[in-house]
């Protein structure tokens, strides 16, 4: 049986934590292989993610105005959404797998893009297409 500090670890470096039933029921599990196969064994994490409420919608901007740096929040919410509903939403078919979120998040910060540049506020369409590229293939195989 895994111990609960292993479990905690598990399941905070996989996602975003876990309640005190999750961690009693994966401590309850066989080995710690037992855990990740469960984790891991899971239908949203097999094809793309669907998302039930779609990103804000992102019109080309005036960039001489304040409109783009708005949307640039709106935007940041609706990912950060999407990260908080894949920890505390019941798990659903719509609701994006803790994994996949952490990953994405990963590659964010692995795959740096920056705001600063010329231009960019005004391109949300780039922002979000990258941010669905992280998500689509967050855990990919990588041969």
């Amino acid at each position: 049986m895994p111990s609960e500090s292993d479990v905690r670890l598990l399941l905070r470096r996989s996602g975003f934590g876990a309640t005190k039933s999750e961690v009693d029921e994966f401590v309850a599990m066989a080995s710690l292989d037992a855990v990740v196969d469960r984790i891991l064994d899971d239908p949203r994490l097999a094809g793309a993610q669907k998302y039930p409420t779609p990103p804000p919608v992102m019109a080309r901007p005036d960039c001489n105005s304040s409109v783009p740096y708005f949307q640039t929040i709106a935007l940041g919410r609706w990912f950060l959404d999407r990260m908080a509903a894949s920890r505390f939403v019941a798990k659903q078919p719509t609701v994006p797998h803790p994994l996949r979120e952490k990953m994405a998040l990963f590659w964010h910060g692995l795959l740096v893009s920056s705001l600063d540049k010329d231009g960019i506020y005004c391109t949300h369409r780039t922002l979000l297409e990258q941010h669905l590229l992280f998500r689509r293939h967050a855990v990919g195989k990588y041969k």
